[in-house]
């Protein structure tokens, strides 16, 4: 697999057409699926839907005025910072049914870029808007609060856990995060179709694409994963998450046959 490819989380797809939420193909993975009818009509009021995103598009940068949120509907995007001595940081990827765009919320301007990695659409609720949906439905306001809580939340415990894991235990994260994600997003559990180069994935995980490519190489000889071109499969996802667990893979405790 070489340094510089790019892979989709969704190929094969197509871009959906503007339709309300009731009849969206990704509503099962929206927030979108836990309101009842009169919620959800309520909020589809108020989103703008599946505005298309070209490769590479920004949808926001740092210094835009915070005007409105974003779910992704298909594609996958990126995060990223730009510090004042030019660094570039990842800060995160963005895949169909997840909640984009929270990065200053409470200052009203952004300190993020928003980038797509390849052709999608998003969904756009804007924040003039959850004021009208408090006014109609108190309840959907909750549960958009409990959705960015839950992302906010699952960031920065990511976030810390990287932050205090060797390499090969940051990446056996990463993939395993991914990997629940993007079943979560509809795909199948054990097989990762990336959409990011292993540049950005080292930027993101604060290792050096070197480091990448070695340890990838290395769980691919354990039998752990395999690397079909822009695929990756766990195939022996146990040992992977022994490794994210433990940093190695941990024996299997022995049991004595008289006390089994």
């Amino acid at each position: 697999m070489r340094n510089n490819q790019i892979l989709t989380l969704n190929k094969g797809s197509s871009i959906a057409q503007d339709t309300g939420c009731s009849q969206c193909m990704r509503k099962p993975l929206c927030m979108a699926h836990t309101l009842e009818d009169n919620s959800l009509h309520a909020f589809s009021a108020l989103v703008n839907h599946a505005r298309p995103v070209k490769r590479k598009q920004a949808l926001f940068r740092a210094g835009d005025r915070f005007d409105r949120l974003y779910f992704v509907r298909a594609g996958l995007f990126k995060s990223y910072r730009l510090h004042e001595d030019g660094a570039l940081h990842v800060t995160g990827f963005h895949l169909p049914g997840e909640m984009m765009g929270l990065d200053n919320m409470n200052n009203g301007v952004h300190s993020e870029y928003l980038e797509a990695l390849d052709t999608g659409s998003v969904c756009e609720l804007p924040l003039a808007a959850i004021e009208k949906l408090a006014r109609v439905d108190g309840a959907l306001v909750m549960q958009l609060m409990r959705t960015v809580s839950a992302e906010v939340s699952r960031e920065k415990d990511m976030m810390y856990l990287l932050g205090k894991m060797g390499a090969k235990q940051k990446l056996a994260n990463f993939l395993i995060d991914l990997s629940d994600r993007s079943y979560t997003s509809g795909l199948h559990r054990n097989k990762i179709h990336f959409g990011m180069t292993r540049a950005d994935i080292a930027n993101h995980l604060g290792m050096a694409v070197e480091t990448i490519s070695r340890i990838l190489q290395g769980l691919r000889d354990q039998g752990i994963l395999t690397i079909n071109h822009r695929d990756i499969e766990l195939t022996h996802r146990d040992l992977l998450e022994s490794i994210a667990k433990h940093g190695s893979i941990m024996p299997i405790p022995h049991r004595d046959r008289a006390s089994a």
